[in-house]
């Protein structure tokens, strides 16, 4: 995963959708912050992450 982020990076890969948000909606708010990584981790990435350590985006 890309270590430095800019800040337009972050809002251009990282911010959510109108839709994004209304499927946030159906979701426990406990499972919130879990589900938004995992809806822009895919398709940035074709994937999911698996069970490795995330490491939080720096801004730089």
């Amino acid at each position: 995963m890309k270590q430095i982020w800019n800040e337009e990076e972050l809002g251009q890969y990282w911010s959510l959708t109108f839709e994004e948000l209304e499927l946030l909606k159906t979701k426990p708010q406990k499972h919130h912050l879990v589900f938004c990584m995992k809806l822009k981790y895919y398709p940035y990435y074709g994937g999911f992450p698996g069970n490795e350590k995330v490491s939080r985006p720096k801004i730089g």
